[in-house]
């Protein structure tokens, strides 16, 4: 999820809500995701053995942690945070138990 928000903003300049974010990281091929070419994300599909309600669980998580946060002036799209840059760099884990 981290690395998804950190590619859209950084190669492109986007932001997207967490719905779209999880199209992507599950690989769903929706027109959205065609339309903006997100399937061409080197993250397209990689998270395809997560429901959406796991990934909605992660979501919660790195919000809980700090790690992302809604950017309101980008009408509720995901924003990263300073706390977040040791997990993207492989210096931190966040460890988490997944539900169905």
């Amino acid at each position: 999820m981290l690395s998804a928000v950190y590619r859209l903003w950084r190669q492109r300049g986007q932001r997207f809500g967490s719905g779209h974010l999880i199209d992507i990281l599950r690989g769903r091929t929706t027109a959205r995701v065609k339309s903006l070419r997100h399937d061409s994300l080197s993250v397209f599909g990689i998270g395809a053995d997560l429901s959406v309600v796991q990934w909605r669980q992660v979501l919660r998580r790195l919000l809980a942690e700090q790690m992302l946060v809604l950017d309101d002036e980008g009408y509720g799209t995901m924003a990263l945070t300073q706390a977040s840059v040791a997990v993207l760099k492989g210096h931190q884990q966040v460890l988490m138990r997944l539900h169905d």
